[in-house]
């Protein structure tokens, strides 16, 4: 149930990357102000995509070893 929960999350934030990447490409140069912005807010996605990543990986370590190796 964690795991569904952190994909999810994870699935959530690839969209919300993919949209932003979106306006970026289709922002004229004229608003290198509001690009600068937009690439601002990729990066904060893209780190918590990747910080999520990372504790789903986590979760996958602690409870997918077998009861005897977990103490």
């Amino acid at each position: 149930m964690g795991i569904a929960k952190l994909e999810k999350a994870m699935q959530l934030i690839s969209d919300t990357i993919s949209k932003i990447d979106f306006l970026t490409v289709a922002v004229d140069d004229k608003n290198k102000e509001f690009k600068e912005i937009l690439d601002g807010i990729l990066k904060k996605y893209q780190i918590q995509r990747r910080k999520i990543l990372n504790l789903k990986n986590a979760w996958s370590r602690v409870f997918s070893m077998p009861k005897k190796e977990q103490t």
